[in-house]
């Protein structure tokens, strides 16, 4: 977000800074939450990363100089410090860094300084650039112990080593065990992993936190590899959402052979970097971690059925009082949803992250979202159920036949669309006019966010094409049926044929749902909504 700083009265009315006289210009981050500017300009801003400060004024006396830290690109990287300083003439200036995002590397600034870490003396108003190439994904290299076998369903011991990445993200021969991860995906001949490191990492510094362990997904399905990055990103875009997690495109080899691209990410699982639940302690009303799940066994313990909800508890407990308590919570919420009270409603579930998990399974088309894959947890002492991380999307955004032949028209997530689509909990919430007037009003907020992911992922398609692409000289499959690709994606005969697809069934989803969502009969009239769940019932009977 860029803005004008100009000099007043000896002054600098600060935060929309580009400087009329001076000509500079400087990215201080994203626009906030918290609405418009005020008049003097002084609450617009927030930083763009957690350690850049935001600067909520800055005044220039007739005696000082203008500093300004910039950046060649922002999508290259940004300037960790204070990136515009006023100094008077000889005072050294406070410490700033140059700091790469993932997929490039600091060169220099552009004064010819190598080193990314600096501090300077100016004696006129000054801007300094730093500039950043292009370097490719990282390289995650897993060496198995036992040199004759590979990683398999049960743990292998293996050495990992991460490079192309800065400094402080590589290193070499960390011990860890390996497995094969996944459900149907575990068939593909591309296998997705779970790692289980000896020793606590922040593997590329995407964790709030060092954890043990992360996954490594195949995305075989998706030919276009960005199906499950687009959606974890848009979670995070999503505010109603406590938890969503961040997400790196890798290379991975393993025992030095080139194995495809992968995505990594972090293990759905409870700690204060994560699902920031307390499960520990002897009451019953601790905190649980919940996976909406039809595979689960039941009688095993950790399975509970409410009506033909079957949900895996994936969070540790240890006594009965504690399993009968979260079975009796989600009977609650069964029963509430059921009834369609708003206020008993709220009092049970956040309803933001509600909201947004229902739209953000909706404006995917997630085929998966009444079956399994569905994440939710309740807080600790007698807290709400809170929906979130979003999870597991490969066969989303127009990859599924079974979903209108993979078109990015209908509801599907909210209506009774047959096996594994609708959840029900989703389908009745949607029978509420006043969940309907929420659903509508958020949308209107969702869309230019989405519009936004959407523009940035093409950018991020155009800068790592190459990267991306030479997955497929490993994996042969364009034109394959890998799981349920429809002819609209198994026509596509390059990587940039599927991604194209993909951008063009985005924007087409955004644009229809936006329009269907603002019909007034899709709020106000219950008829309209009950001949659109009939219909769509029909159509999948048929």
């Amino acid at each position: 977000m860029f803005g004008i700083l100009k000099k007043i009265n000896g002054t600098i009315a600060a935060l929309l800074c580009a400087a009329i006289v001076l000509g500079f210009s400087v990215d201080f981050g994203k626009y906030t939450k918290k609405g418009p500017v005020d008049v003097d300009y002084s609450k617009f801003i927030e930083a763009s990363d957690d350690d850049t400060e935001v600067f909520n004024d800055i005044s220039l006396d007739e005696n000082e100089n203008l500093l300004l830290y910039t950046v060649c690109d922002k999508n290259m990287g940004y300037i960790q410090g204070k990136a515009a300083q006023a100094l008077e003439e000889g005072e050294k200036s406070s410490s700033v860094c140059a700091k790469p995002y993932l997929n490039y590397r600091f060169v220099k600034w552009s004064d010819g300084i190598e080193t990314p870490e600096r501090t300077d003396v100016i004696l006129e108003s000054t801007e300094i650039k730093a500039e950043f190439e292009y370097v490719g994904f990282p390289d995650i290299y897993i060496t198995v112990a036992d040199v004759k076998g590979g990683i398999d369903e049960e743990y292998s011991t293996v050495a990992i080593s991460v490079s192309n990445v800065e400094k402080e993200h590589s290193f070499e021969g960390a011990s860890a065990k390996a497995r094969i991860r996944g459900n149907s995906s575990a068939r593909f001949d591309k296998k997705s992993f779970k790692l289980k490191f000896s020793s606590k990492t922040n593997l590329l510094g995407l964790g709030k936190a060092e954890k043990k362990d992360w996954v490594l997904i195949a995305n075989h399905s998706d030919q276009s590899l960005m199906r499950n990055y687009v959606a974890y990103n848009l979670a995070k875009r999503f505010d109603g959402f406590e938890v969503a997690y961040s997400c790196a495109h890798v290379n991975v080899y393993i025992n030095g052979e080139y194995n495809g691209v992968y995505l990594l990410t972090e293990q759905v699982e409870t700690g204060k970097s994560r699902v920031n639940i307390d499960t520990d302690g002897l009451n019953d009303d601790i905190g649980f971690l919940l996976e909406l799940d039809s595979r689960e066994e039941l009688g095993s313990g950790e399975c509970i059925q409410i009506d033909k909800l079957r949900f895996a508890i994936k969070s540790d407990f240890v006594t009965n009082g504690q399993y009968n308590y979260a079975k009796n919570y989600l009977s609650q919420c069964n029963s509430a949803i059921k009834k369609g009270d708003k206020a008993e409603i709220e009092s049970l579930i956040d309803i933001d992250s509600f909201l947004d998990m229902y739209l953000l399974q909706e404006y995917a088309k997630n085929f998966d979202v009444g079956f399994a894959s569905l994440f939710m947890y309740i807080k600790e002492g007698g807290g709400k159920l809170y929906f979130g991380p979003a999870w597991d999307f490969d066969i989303s955004m127009g990859n599924d036949d079974r979903m209108d032949d993979g078109g990015f028209e209908e509801l599907f997530v909210g209506t009774r669309r047959g096996f594994g689509i609708g959840h029900e909990w989703f389908i009745l919430m949607s029978d509420q006019k006043w969940f309907r007037e929420l659903v509508a009003k958020r949308y209107d907020e969702l869309f230019p966010l989405i519009k936004d992911e959407i523009s940035d992922s093409v950018k991020y398609y155009l800068a790592n094409k190459k990267e991306l692409e030479k997955n497929f000289d490993k994996w042969k499959i364009f034109g394959d049926r890998i799981l349920f690709e429809p002819d609209s994606v198994r026509v596509n005969k390059t990587h940039e044929d599927h991604f194209n697809y993909l951008i063009m069934w985005l924007e087409g989803r955004n644009n229809w749902m936006l329009e269907y969502f603002s019909n007034e009969k899709y709020i106000g009239d219950d008829s309209f909504f009950d001949k659109l769940t009939d219909k769509n019932q029909k159509r999948t009977n048929n």
